[in-house]
């Protein structure tokens, strides 16, 4: 505690000031961490409790989806981390179209292990969980048309969103060829 409200010069000694907003700032980090922990707990009590009865196929349902919320965080994680490469290589956001792909190849990826492997129900949840929470997180068709729609916004520059447009969805479909199609085409 000491740390977070020691920091920056000039706050006076009670309320408000620099220690004041230092202390908000620690506050509102525990807060932030224990609800996450609070969640995180109850969407493993969530997937473990309805799992039972699924494995002998006596409860039907949706209860992969406690998964999917456990795995959400990594993809909004990794896009983020991945974001940082925009504007980097100049008018191509980068960052954007690699995390689409990174998605789009494990969506394949997993669909192939879904085709060819034997799996538990818990399993199966567990992937489609990953499917869903991970790269949905991951992927966001949102963020490519407010790309594609920013670099249309100037006439002489709108075959940029045309190339970047076309590029995102020939190597999404190049991918899932190469990906889904092959094992499919050699069974």
């Amino acid at each position: 505690v000491a740390v977070v409200m020691g920091g920056g010069g000039g706050g006076g000694s009670g309320s408000g000031g620099a220690m004041g907003w230092h202390w908000t700032y620690g506050a509102a980090d525990g807060s932030a961490a224990a609800l996450l922990l609070g969640l995180t707990g109850l969407a493993i009590g969530m997937a473990v409790t309805e799992a039972d009865g699924a494995e002998d196929g006596s409860k039907d349902g949706i209860w992969y989806i406690w998964f999917s919320v456990l795995f959400a965080p990594m993809g909004c994680l990794l896009r983020w981390q991945l974001s940082g490469l925009n504007g980097r290589t100049g008018w191509f956001p980068l960052g954007t179209f690699f995390a689409n792909m990174l998605a789009c190849c494990v969506d394949y990826g997993l669909e192939v292990v879904m085709l060819r492997v034997p799996l538990t129900p818990l399993q199966r949840a567990v992937v489609l969980g990953v499917v869903t929470g991970t790269d949905g997180c991951l992927s966001t068709v949102s963020t490519w048309v407010v790309e594609l729609q920013t670099l249309s916004l100037r006439p002489a520059l709108m075959t940029r969103a045309y190339v970047y447009g076309a590029s995102s969805i020939v190597c999404g479909v190049v991918f899932g060829l190469l990906i889904y199609g092959v094992p499919y085409w050699t069974d």
